[in-house]
């Protein structure tokens, strides 16, 4: 094989399309196109070739300018109907094309013939699959490698070259023949429940359209010939159905045959639905939806059954003897015996305040007799504790329980308590109240200290339950005269302020300034309004006394105006002020006394134009002290002049005229 189409015209031979020798399944043009055997040719009356691609498993077509393209087949060996890019061909040798432009194809190991035409492959004469030999309609017939194919247009029949049969075989394609169409169902009862899927076939298949029809209603058209439906609505249908087969031929069922739809019942269900834990020594039951009849998948056919062995439970649900439903699968999982028991982390006899530790041995999870539902609890008051403890499938076992008690704790007072001052070089005594233990802050185990250095002191005590206090605590302040007296705030301050000076004890107490005793100044606190040194003496009870180093208070100078100075303007005119103040003072003006707005800030200041004489103020600040006594400073401006006179009546003189003046 050259795997090329030749031409022969006018006595000479070229190659139309392929390259000699060079095999392959490559569209194109000339010599660009690759081939796998081709075989047969036929030229249709538009003048187009259709080729079979033999090796290949396609039907190729061919232009007069020797340009190639697939028609039909997707180069795969098979047997597919439908579509032409999606059809499958084996083998396919001969080919033939009748009067419509429909082509025909001897597919030899599928042992058919087919047809191509409105963009879809059929089958048209022949059993698929099945070699041998009978006539009779054409879908009915069988064949044995048909290897040739030639269309009679005079009597519009093809003649078939049938070689493992060593036959010439004739289809007749005028003659339209009734075949008979049979109905199989998925369901030889015909019995179906609301919403199944109702699956028919219709035989023989491979034919190139089927009407199935429900009564006189058309409720399906495929080339598949199987109806699958889940639309059909309650009670009975006639089904029926016809079909075309090639060349024209007709098929359809000799009657219809009845399908009854019953009501759907529900799906069935277990109760429980989800997984089952069987624990040790247990069991469970398992029901069925309601129905008819039941088969569980361990044989029993009650509604409900009792498992206690690990397993895979489902059941089958009857109803009316038409329709089951199969139920979920349920898994039932077994457990062994479950352990609980408590491990305290100190004794269980403890004090007042105190807690001791339970822990379970190790779950799943856990449920204390207290509610709790950790491994470990810490108990602080006394009682009977258990807990139960449940592992991975939900089985639980109880601990015996554990008794825990708690004794009293006693209460650790020291003598004298709160704040304690102490003058500097004397001791103070503490003293804790009557136990068996004692522990201070010190170290000291004795039921008194004594103490001399400022600082927090504390004591615990013991009683005979072994049970320890909580602290008592002392604050102990060493007091010399440098500590004494605090000021709180600034020590120097402007005319009017003051500070709060603040005595360390709280009674006891004499305010002096500059030596002298304050008449009534004996409070904690006194408030210091003038300039000068003060300072506190303390006595104490007992008659000790302290005096304290004294503190100086200083009033700071408000600032003064010196001097000040204004220009003189006529009327109309803005006016320059000039103040001279004490050292570092600055300068705000207003023009009221008091309140007002800020009309400038500096020791100048130009007024707006003024048409009177007007007094403006000035507030002096130095040292963050201000002087709220504003002072006056006048902005002169010249009184208004106002001419008075008479004139006489104008005389002509030379050249002009002659006005004279007369004051009045």
């Amino acid at each position: 094989m050259t795997h090329t189409i030749r031409k022969i015209s006018n006595g000479n031979v070229t190659t139309l399309a392929g390259a000699s020798f060079m095999s392959g399944d490559v569209e194109g043009t000339g010599a660009l196109d690759r081939l796998d055997h081709p075989h047969s040719l036929a030229i249709a009356k538009d003048g187009s070739i259709s080729g079979s691609d033999v090796f290949n498993h396609k039907i190729k077509k061919v232009t007069v300018g020797g340009v190639v393209t697939t028609f039909a087949g997707n180069g795969v060996a098979g047997f597919a109907n439908g579509s032409v890019a999606s059809a499958q061909f084996d083998f396919p040798l001969s080919i033939a094309v009748d009067s419509t432009g429909g082509i025909y194809i001897g597919d030899v190991n599928n042992y058919i013939i087919r047809k191509i035409a409105s963009g879809s492959v059929t089958t048209f004469a022949g059993t698929q699959g099945i070699t041998g030999y009978a006539d009779g309609p054409a879908l009915q017939a069988q064949f044995n490698s048909p290897s040739g194919l030639a269309f009679n247009f005079a009597d519009n029949s093809i003649w078939v070259g049938d070689e493992g049969n060593e036959l010439i075989r004739r289809i007749t394609l005028s003659t339209v023949t009734i075949q008979i169409l049979t109905l199989s169902a998925s369901n030889p009862s015909f019995t179906y429940c609301l919403g199944d899927t109702v699956a028919i076939t219709a035989s023989p298949t491979g034919l190139q359209s089927y009407v199935f029809k429900d009564g006189a209603n058309i409720i399906a058209t495929n080339t598949t010939g199987v109806l699958k439906t889940n639309t059909l609505i309650l009670g009975t249908h006639a089904i029926s159905c016809t079909a075309t087969g090639g060349g024209g031929s007709q098929y359809a069922t000799v009657s219809a045959i009845t399908v009854t739809v019953n009501a759907a019942p529900a799906p069935a269900t277990v109760t429980p639905s989800g997984p089952v834990s069987l624990c040790y020594g247990s069991s469970n039951s398992l029901t069925a939806s309601s129905g008819s009849g039941y088969l569980w998948s361990n044989g029993l056919t009650t509604q409900t059954i009792q498992v206690s062995s690990t397993g895979s439970y489902s059941v089958t649900v009857y109803h009316n003897g038409s329709c089951t439903q199969h139920s979920p699968s349920i898994q039932v999982n077994g457990s062994p015996q479950v352990n609980a028991s408590i491990t305290p982390s100190a004794p269980i006899a403890a004090c007042n305040g105190d807690s001791v530790l339970l822990t379970a041995n190790t779950a799943n999870s856990y449920l204390w007799s207290n509610g709790k539902t950790t491994q470990s609890i810490y108990v602080k008051s006394q009682g009977n504790y258990s807990v139960t403890v449940f592992n991975a499938q939900g089985c639980s076992g109880t601990s015996a329980p554990v008794t825990v008690t708690f004794n009293p704790i006693p209460t650790a007072t020291v003598t004298p308590g709160g704040t304690i001052m102490v003058p500097q070089g004397q001791l103070q005594t503490l003293s804790a109240n009557t136990a068996t233990t004692y522990q201070w802050s010190t170290g000291a185990t004795t039921q008194t200290i004594n103490v001399g250095t400022s600082g927090t002191y504390w004591v615990r005590i013991k009683n005979t339950n072994g049970c320890w206090s909580m602290r008592d605590t002392v604050v102990v302040q060493v007091i010399n005269s440098s500590t004494i007296l605090t000021a709180q705030g600034s020590t120097t301050f402007c005319p009017g302020d003051s500070v709060i000076l603040h005595s360390t004890f709280a009674t006891g107490n004499q305010w002096f300034k500059d030596n002298i005793a304050i008449s009534g100044g004996v409070s904690q606190n006194y408030t210091a309004k003038l300039g000068g040194y003060y300072k506190v003496k303390v006595t104490q009870t007992g008659g000790g006394t302290i005096t304290s180093d004294s503190i100086l208070v200083t009033l700071k100078t408000l600032p003064t105006l010196l001097s000040s100075s204004s220009d003189s303007v006529c009327s109309g005119e803005r006016v320059q002020l000039t103040v001279n103040v004490s050292a570092g003072a600055t300068a705000k003006w207003y023009d009221v006394i008091t309140g007002g707005t800020l009309l400038g800030s500096g020791l100048n200041y130009l007024t707006p134009p003024i048409t009177l004489s007007t007094n403006y103020f000035v507030e002096l600040t130095a040292s963050g002290c201000t002087n709220t006594q504003r002072s006056a400073v006048t902005a002169f401006v010249f009184p208004a002049i106002n001419p008075s006179f008479t004139t006489t009546e104008p005389l002509t003189t030379g050249g002009g005229y002659e006005v004279q003046f007369y004051p009045d």
